[in-house]
């Protein structure tokens, strides 16, 4: 898989031109159009060649076979493995893809190799751990506008503060997810997802998120 870096710029992609599309579609209304049948699972994205999508496995451990691929210019490399969202129609055993939309991989650092740790306020959506233990999701608020200048990208990232083993041998594992706004300004609202791989850890383990939001801070657990 290609290795994410620590820090990850965030590229707010929308569907809009599809979901519109969806919506004033005649056959749509109907419920037996293009999209009627649409579907959006979190996957691992199999590249055939750069720029290429060509098969995906979701976080149920479903085998996605595309009916064609579907292209993906952040899939640089072939014989690669992304982190994305699928939208997609199941036609019999085959996937036709409708679009496909990179999650940045956010790798657990120690705290203490971290560097500077920013920790500005954005807004919490939701998060939970994919079927298959994998991943956590993490759906968030990012504030954002126009930039008349500069061209800032806000960076999100997450740091290991403490790991504890429990007498029975199960870990406890308490993170923190990091945010710079970076100069970036704040007038209107983008959601996006991240994921965190779980790989690192053992089943069972005990996972503590806390997250600053502009309400306050935020602490979630999860089990793996």
């Amino acid at each position: 898989m290609e290795q994410p870096r620590r820090w990850h710029d965030l590229c707010l992609a929308m569907l809009a031109a599809v979901l519109l599309a969806a919506c004033s579609n005649d056959n749509y209304e109907a419920g037996d159009g293009r999209y009627s049948y649409l579907t959006s699972d979190f996957v691992e994205a199999f590249s055939a060649s750069p720029g290429s999508i060509a098969r995906a496995v979701t976080d149920a451990d479903e085998q996605l076979q595309f009916s064609a691929a579907i292209a993906a210019q952040w899939a640089t490399k072939t014989d690669s493995v992304y982190r994305a969202l699928l939208y997609y129609n199941k036609v019999g055993t085959e996937a036709e893809p409708v679009s496909i939309v990179r999650v940045p991989v956010l790798q657990p650092v120690m705290a203490s190799e971290a560097g500077a740790i920013h920790t500005d306020p954005l807004e919490f959506v939701s998060a939970w751990v994919g079927k298959n233990r994998k991943y956590l999701n993490i759906g968030l608020g990012l504030k954002t506008g126009k930039q008349e200048e500069a061209d800032n990208k806000q960076q999100v990232g997450v740091v290991t503060d403490a790991v504890y083993t429990h007498a029975d041998g199960t870990q406890e594992v308490h993170c923190r997810l990091t945010h710079s706004q970076n100069g970036v300004p704040e007038y209107y609202t983008s959601n996006v997802y991240v994921s965190i791989p779980l790989q690192v850890w053992p089943a069972g383990t005990q996972i503590y998120l806390s997250i600053a939001t502009y309400k306050g801070t935020v602490t979630k657990r999860f089990s793996k």
